[in-house]
């Protein structure tokens, strides 16, 4: 027998919206997690080096978003390519099945590409260009 005020709340059976919040703000942790960790393994940015005046479209300091999975690479895109003079931002002019052809389309840049070496392996391609954050100028930020 219970003594008068001690008797529990029956419990109702409706949902339990903490518990659902809970293992909700978890999962949703884990997904971010997971998105993030493909982000980073896929997407990256790069500087052109100095000197490198390969690509009119980008200017030594050029601040560079790429693909470093090359998952869209196609011809007349710009990459990072393994050369044997080491790697080098290029332009795309042919692609075969196990093949690339690069070509620089600055005049004179004075670096070798396919013309002198022959055809790369496919393996060979680093990373395909995104989008291209030009560099600053003397005088301040030049617009593009």
């Amino acid at each position: 027998m219970a003594v008068s005020g001690t008797v529990p709340a029956p419990r109702s059976a409706g949902v339990d919206l903490l518990a659902h919040a809970t293992r909700l703000r978890r999962a949703t942790t884990v997904l971010t997690a997971v998105v993030a960790a493909w982000l980073l393994a896929q997407f990256g940015a790069v500087v052109v080096p100095v000197g490198m005046a390969t690509v009119p479209e980008a200017p030594p300091g050029a601040l560079l978003l790429v693909d470093r999975w090359c998952v869209g690479v196609r011809v007349g895109c710009n990459a990072f390519v393994d050369t044997p003079d080491g790697r080098m931002l290029s332009r795309v002019v042919a692609l075969d099945g196990d093949t690339v052809r690069i070509e620089h389309p600055a005049p004179g840049s004075g670096f070798r590409d396919s013309r002198d070496f022959g055809v790369l392996p496919r393996r060979a391609l680093a990373s395909t260009v995104l989008v291209v954050f030009a560099a600053e100028r003397e005088g301040g930020f030049d617009g593009r």
